[in-house]
């Protein structure tokens, strides 16, 4: 009994050293600045990321509760509100989504396992 409690544990801590955590990085690939950039998930948790000027990216980590739609909110260098959803993030570890932010306003999304 006291194996399988062992492996049990092995196999628990091996687990949860093992991968990442869930990510979302937002790329500003436009010409001009973006202001006041959130992400939040479908459940409603936001992440604040603020600024982001042309060129730039920024990834942080995000706690989703399962699966989670995603929308990106951000002010263009026009003064433009702009919020676009789409996306799709889990909780599992290594899920990274990228959101790239072009220069006509649109957002590509794109899902990748590091």
């Amino acid at each position: 009994m006291k194996a399988v409690i062992r492996i049990l544990l092995l196999a628990v801590l091996l687990t949860s050293c093992s991968g990442g955590y869930p990510r979302v990085t937002v790329v500003n690939a436009g010409g001009g600045p973006l202001s006041q950039v959130v992400v939040t998930l479908e459940e409603g948790t936001s992440y604040t990321i603020g600024n982001l000027d042309a060129g730039e990216e920024t990834t942080i980590v995000v706690e989703p509760r399962g699966e989670s739609d995603v929308t990106l909110d951000y002010t263009d260098d026009s003064g433009e509100t702009r919020s676009v959803s789409g996306g799709y993030i889990e909780e599992v570890g290594d899920y990274h989504l990228i959101l790239t932010v072009r220069g006509d306003g649109g957002v590509d999304f794109e899902n990748t396992f590091d």
